[in-house]
């Protein structure tokens, strides 16, 4: 059994009552498992399953698959300002989002889970900005050791990962700006 910290990033449900839940662990990188039973009333997992929410986890690996089975999860920080307001919640998933796509799974990357950290911390304690878009992409540049071009870090990331999510980048953008 591995445990870690982990930043809840996506669930999508698995047979009637479970879920495939995607993490972010500190030690593990991007990890993906399955929540039997959890959308079952009185679940173990009760309260500690949300979007942005920073676990302790336990998890079982497949030697089959790469969906291990979660064992546990313990809440340490629920960050729940960010939903509270529409602007939060659209950059912290687009924050997510950019890590989806550019991050292997099963491969460990402490350095963009530090990364995440700090950025969702920032949006649970402090009104979004276009310069806190914008020094997250820069930072993901910088950790994958592409920086040096007179690109924007938007160009950069589009050129080295293929399509990022420029539609919900420029609507946030257009939000923030107001």
């Amino acid at each position: 059994m591995n445990e870690d910290q982990a930043i809840l990033l996506k669930t999508y449900p698995i047979g009637d009552t479970g879920l495939i839940v995607v993490w972010l662990t500190k030690n593990y990188g991007l990890i993906r498992t399955a929540a039997r039973g959890v959308l079952r009333p009185n679940n173990a997992f009760s309260g500690k399953l949300d979007l942005f929410f920073n676990d302790i986890i336990q998890w079982r690996f497949s030697k089959k698959s790469n969906l291990h089975s979660l064992v546990s999860a313990s809440v340490v920080y629920p960050r729940l300002t960010i939903r509270q307001e529409y602007a939060r919640l659209s950059l912290a998933s687009y924050f997510v989002r950019l890590l989806l796509l550019i991050t292997e799974p099963d491969t460990p990357v402490p350095e963009f889970y530090d990364l995440l950290v700090r950025a969702l911390n920032y949006l649970d304690t402090t009104s979004p900005t276009q310069k806190a878009l914008f020094h997250f992409e820069r930072e993901i540049v910088r950790l994958h050791g592409l920086h040096g071009s007179r690109e924007s870090p938007c160009d950069i990331l589009s050129r080295h990962f293929g399509k990022i999510p420029t539609h919900q980048r420029n609507a946030i953008l257009a939000l923030l700006a107001n």
